[in-house]
């Protein structure tokens, strides 16, 4: 039945709530079916080592997405200001102490 129902919804001009209703099954069922299909034909060809390698890039590529909504968070123009105040502020501790430990000679 599923790939009977992904056929009626591909090949036709309906929409994916109508072939869902016209079938008696919920749009989320047909919505998954087609999304397997569509799947399936992209992997056909794709040998276990390839498979492997995709997915390990896509892990990656999410990391990178979440690392960089990290950066935005922590980068917001409030918080630049703030990150600033203590790096200058380290700085001047950082040289006060080395500064004098110059006079003290």
């Amino acid at each position: 039945m599923q790939k009977g129902a992904v056929r009626l919804f591909e090949s036709g001009n309906s929409s994916l709530r109508q072939v869902a209703k016209d079938l008696g099954i919920s749009k989320a069922t047909l919505s998954n079916w087609v999304d397997k299909a569509r799947k399936e034909r992209r992997d056909v060809g794709v040998t276990p080592d390839l498979a492997a390698e995709i997915r390990r890039l896509s892990q990656g590529e999410r990391t990178a997405q979440h690392g960089m909504r990290n950066l935005k968070t922590i980068f917001a123009p409030s918080r630049v200001k703030e990150m600033w105040r203590e790096l200058i502020y380290q700085f001047i501790d950082t040289s006060a102490a080395e500064f004098c430990s110059i006079c003290a000679l």
